[in-house]
């Protein structure tokens, strides 16, 4: 069991606390009325977290993405629906169960309780690794102020974030903004 100490959404100096998250999913998976999928179009992080937990919690497909494209009724689990990143055509759907998004978290005492940074797109599975990583761990998820690489400089600049996942082309896109001053980051 995670003790969960820190909020778990950190958005523009407001703080989320996890119980707020439980009791807003349990609202939410009561109105579901049967339905086997959870559309999730919101770009509330908040709103897209509860609903993703009442998915879970209800044992539904979560869907994140274009309705108009969800061709599967019959879902042989639980689990969350994905856009690719359409580098090698338009995007796909593919389908994730929840016990493989969740083997991808690390568990080690070093990851755990750490103010992570969303600098990707919550529907997509970078993204959604990352909130992953920050909530299944007692950690905090920090949502930067808009997408850009400023906004996410300046949450690890004012020390909202300590942890950043990222990939080459996010990091140059990182240090674009501010070429100095990286070294005094209190990144871990």
């Amino acid at each position: 069991t995670i003790e969960h100490t820190a909020p778990a959404i950190w958005h523009n100096g407001n703080a989320v606390r996890y119980e707020d998250c439980l009791k807003s999913a349990t609202q939410i998976a009561d109105s579901f009325n049967g339905e086997p999928i959870v559309f999730i179009d919101s770009e509330s992080i908040c709103d897209l977290v509860c609903h993703l937990a009442a998915a879970q919690l209800t044992g539904r497909v979560a869907w994140l993405g274009n309705r108009s494209e969800c061709s599967e009724n019959d879902f042989q689990s639980s689990g969350v629906v994905l856009p690719t990143s359409g580098t090698t055509g338009p995007p796909k759907y593919v389908f994730h169960t929840w016990e493989t998004l969740a083997s991808a978290v690390c568990h080690q005492t070093r990851f755990r309780s750490g103010r992570w940074l969303r600098g990707y797109s919550p529907q997509r599975f970078a993204g959604l690794q990352v909130i992953l990583q920050a909530l299944l761990t007692g950690g905090c998820l920090v949502v930067p102020s808009d997408r850009s690489p400023e906004a996410a400089w300046e949450a690890i600049a004012q020390g909202e974030a300590s942890r950043v996942s990222g990939t080459p082309s996010f990091w140059r896109s990182l240090l674009r903004v501010k070429t100095g001053g990286a070294s005094s980051l209190s990144l871990q």
